[in-house]
């Protein structure tokens, strides 16, 4: 049987060297390929909305947050085009969280929909530095609404699942911190909606 195995992976070894792939290889390289591709392309979007977002009506750039998502996640790692999760704050794209800062600044009631869904985007999940969140919950903060107790709900349970994996995983760390923060932060939004309705 060893002798058989032993053959078996020389023969794939020989296969590989020839170039040969079978077909789930060159699909995954193929996705691979797609996905770098996807990668580039939304940093520069990024980027070229960097150049733009001062001139821009929040709706504006929203909708272009928005067509980001669609197509392959908000590049929130620019100016960078290498997305690893930041160790801390300082290591976050600063393009985005610009960017942010002016959402939180000039947001309304209206636009409080849009954010809302934004919070559960994978991309801001998956990301570890929680600012672009954090903004998101300030706006909802002043303008709550019943309506947004479910999805906040949903995201105060991830949030909590988060907190406890971090503390099992890498103990007291930066980021366990912003998420408790979050937390405590989403639970007094979701308090907030449950006493008032603010119309847009």
């Amino acid at each position: 049987m060893r002798a058989i195995k032993n053959t078996i992976e020389f023969l794939q070894a020989i296969a590989y060297l020839c170039g040969y792939r079978t077909e789930a290889e060159k699909e995954y390289e193929r996705q691979a390929n797609e996905r770098s591709r996807k990668h580039a392309e939304a940093t520069q979007t990024m980027i070229d909305l960097y150049g733009r977002y001062q001139t821009m009506s929040v709706s504006e750039i929203l909708d272009e947050l928005e067509r980001m998502h669609a197509f392959f996640a908000v590049a929130i790692w620019a100016p960078g085009f290498n997305p690893p999760p930041p160790a801390k704050a300082s290591d976050r794209g600063m393009y985005f969280f610009e960017i942010t800062l002016k959402i939180y600044r000039e947001a309304t009631g209206c636009h409080v929909d849009r954010l809302v869904e934004m919070l559960r985007w994978k991309e801001f999940y998956d990301y570890q530095d929680r600012s672009a969140p954090g903004c998101f919950l300030f706006v909802t903060e002043k303008y709550p609404d019943p309506k947004y107790i479910a999805p906040l709900t949903e995201h105060l349970a991830w949030l909590t699942q988060e907190e406890k994996q971090e503390l099992y995983s890498h103990g007291l760390t930066h980021r366990h911190a912003d998420i408790a923060s979050e937390a405590k932060a989403t639970q007094h939004v979701i308090e907030l909606c449950r006493t008032q309705h603010v119309a847009c």
